[in-house]
């Protein structure tokens, strides 16, 4: 399924109040609440509750644990009056904290607990609203499309029922784009296009943003001549944008405006669109875009038949996507260590204190053997407090330890799982569109890559439950490859025999990918001419594991037609065998002996 762009009009934001007296900073603000908080009588519950939300709304990107304290703080002021304005804010505030740390189980909870006060309560619509959009980014950000329409509904009310048409025109934006995620298009049109009603009719002209959106939906549909004029409005409309979105709106439409000319192989306009958006690109440094760019190219370059630059173009995009994917991964555990480091840093603070008063009760031993028995006494005592706090610290921060090398092992198994389920995805997607196409040799097609994606995503799941995320058990893995590709190619009655002799063996990711890839190739190879000669199809496969790794492959089929040189030879899969042996620093050996044969030898990794 085709995600499309969010155009993201968070109504969070109204409830935020942007103080600016006096030119106060966030710190200075922040500092400026707790006060007033410190100030304030425990007796104003009503007040203490709401600067507590305030503080905690304030803490949110500074210190999320913080926001949740003062979260509670409030939800524990309000719960003294039962105030439902300070009750439904801080469910609030507990929602934007959970939303910020990830738990949307818990955010979904307390964002529904501040509805459930509020939705009794006409006079708060406002503080309604806001929960209701925020509640349909969480269900959004979980692909929970029936939910998050639902909500995003509600929020919209409020727009039309104010006549708010700046936020009628984002909303409808985005309700149409949630539908076309969903998969109902006819939905998604009537959203997008009453977007574009709303905005022509108030003045609001940002709702041609929206016709990116439908320019992307009517080159699904293959209506070039529509996508070509939304395409064309919107980079107008781009090139007039305020300069801080002049770029990045240009670079969408460009993008757009490659792939419209790609597929309807107008070759030279695409290699002019795609050079002017990498310009543009190279600016932004925005990797996402770069990863859209990179396949243009690669796609563009399959139109034009240069299938090694294709190639070329289509791993740096694969290579581009695993860094993003990686970067990802490794933020969340900087997040992780930063809190550890700050933990260890107020440490050894505690530890340079505490010296310095031994330091100080060492010093006043001179003044008199009474005061010395005393010090000595209270040395003795300190020493004891110290020694105990450090004994429990030194098991609490290995506790800290190990749930932080849990925390680190689970984003990392979470990443394959991820990446297992885009595979996935994205190879029923092609299944899907193989049966769609009329051309043979298309579908043919759509169904090879269908298979090469599996075999990805086949790899992912495996890391996915590994304890080892930088070695894989090729053995395991090749078996399994070949029952998946086996029983994903040959119809009902049909009968693979197999002979395999697979040794033990353990590489890297990278290259268990690359092999993988390599026999999926020769399997659907075989499966494809080998079986053709009315015969049952037997695969012998030997794997040697010594001074270096052997791959033996054996079909019993027809063979090679005489004379063919995979070297030189047009099809895609042997492009694909030979580059992967290239990028395995390997050597193939292919020939005809009762069948089809090919010995791949790849050297030790060092």
């Amino acid at each position: 399924m085709k995600t499309y762009r969010f155009w993201r009009f968070n109504l969070a934001f109204i409830l935020c109040v942007f103080y600016t007296l006096d030119g106060f900073s966030q710190r200075q603000l922040l500092d400026s609440l707790l006060f007033q908080y410190q100030k304030t009588s425990n007796d104003s519950s009503q007040a203490k509750a709401r600067i507590a939300s305030d503080i905690a709304w304030e803490y949110l990107y500074l210190n999320p644990d913080s926001t949740k304290l003062f979260s509670q703080f409030s939800l524990d002021f309000a719960k003294v009056d039962l105030d439902p304005y300070a009750l439904a804010t801080a469910h609030g505030s507990f929602g934007l904290y959970y939303d910020v740390t990830g738990d949307y189980d818990a955010s979904i909870e307390s964002y529904l607990a501040a509805i459930k006060i509020l939705e009794n309560h006409p006079e708060y619509e406002l503080g309604l609203n806001a929960n209701y959009h925020n509640l349909s980014l969480i269900f959004m950000n979980i692909e929970d499309w029936p939910k998050a329409i639902y909500y995003a509904k509600k929020a919209l009310q409020y727009d039309i029922d104010n006549q708010k048409y700046q936020g009628q025109v984002y909303a409808y934006m985005n309700i149409g784009t949630m539908y076309g995620n969903a998969g109902d298009m006819d939905s998604s049109l009537y959203f997008h296009h009453k977007a574009i009603s709303i905005g022509k009719k108030h003045g609001e002209m940002d709702y041609i943003i929206d016709y990116v959106n439908l320019a992307d939906i009517e080159l699904d549909r293959k209506n070039y001549d529509s996508a070509r004029y939304y395409l064309t409005e919107y980079i107008r409309y781009s090139r007039n944008s305020p300069s801080s979105r002049k770029l990045n709106r240009l670079a969408h439409g460009l993008v757009g405006q490659t792939r419209l000319y790609i597929e309807t192989k107008e070759a030279l306009k695409a290699k002019i669109s795609a050079d002017s958006a990498a310009i543009i690109i190279a600016q932004l440094q925005s990797p996402k875009l770069r990863v859209k760019l990179l396949e243009n190219y690669s796609n563009y370059y399959a139109l034009i038949q240069d299938y090694k630059e294709a190639l070329r173009y289509y791993q740096k995009k694969e290579n581009l996507r695993d860094s993003i994917t990686r970067l990802e991964l490794r933020e969340k555990i900087e997040i992780v260590d930063a809190r550890y480091q700050k933990e260890k840093q107020d440490n050894e603070i505690f530890h340079l204190k505490a010296k310095s008063e031994i330091g100080a009760l060492e010093m006043a031993k001179s003044e008199s053997q009474r005061i010395l028995f005393l010090i000595i006494a209270v040395l003795a005592l300190i020493t004891l407090v110290i020694l105990t706090y450090l004994f429990l610290n030194t098991r609490k921060n290995s506790a800290r330890l190990k749930a932080k090398n849990e925390t680190i092992e689970n984003l990392i198994r979470e990443s394959h799982h991820r990446i297992k389920n885009n595979l996935q995805v994205v190879s029923s997607l092609l299944n899907m569109q193989s049966n769609t196409v009329k051309s043979e040799e298309a579908k043919v097609a759509i169904r090879d890559a269908h298979h090469r994606v599996k075999t990805i995503a086949l790899l992912h799941q495996r890391l996915q439950g590994s304890q080892d995320f930088e070695t894989i058990q090729l053995d395991e893995f090749l078996d399994n490859l070949s029952d998946s590709v086996i029983s994903g190619m040959v119809g009902k009655g049909a009968h693979v025999e197999k002979d395999y002799k697979l040794e033990k063996a353990k590489i890297s990711t990278d290259k268990a990918i690359a092999v993988g890839l390599l026999v999926n190739e020769l399997l659907t190879n075989s499966i494809k001419y080998a079986s053709a000669n009315g015969k049952n199809l037997c695969i012998t496969m030997k794997l040697k594991n010594d001074t270096g790794l052997v791959l033996d492959y054996h079909d019993n089929g027809p063979g090679l037609p005489d004379g063919l040189d995979v070297n030189d030879n047009n099809s895609l899969g042997f492009t694909i065998i030979n580059s992967i042996a290239g990028q395995l620093n390997g050597a193939l050996k292919i020939s005809n002996l009762n069948g089809f044969n090919a010995e791949i030898t790849i050297p030790n990794e060092h």
